[in-house]
């Protein structure tokens, strides 16, 4: 179950998220509310869009160059089990 969590005020600061898009940081403060006690999610673009950005209709065709962003910056790492994607915050 997501918890609730705080966003530190360095967290704008740092050059890792500064090198994100606008949209790639938003979606990684979302990605902290829907994360278990782990840091782990399931990592399917259609589910992430639905329940992240239930009112914009591009959602869905941008987030995977979101998470593509992310994993680059290694905010993220994505990974199969039994062939489905899923997601961590390292």
């Amino acid at each position: 179950m997501a918890r609730i969590r705080s966003i530190k005020p360095e967290f704008a600061q740092s050059e890792t998220i500064g090198a994100l898009s606008r949209d790639a940081r938003l979606l990684f403060v979302q990605l902290w509310t829907i994360v278990d006690d782990a840091g782990r999610a399931r990592a399917n673009s259609r589910v992430l869009a639905m329940t992240l950005y239930p009112f914009d209709d591009d959602a869905l065709h941008l987030i995977e160059g979101w998470l593509q962003e992310l994993e680059n910056q290694a905010c993220i790492r994505r990974y199969l089990v039994e062939g489905k994607p899923y997601l961590d915050i390292p």
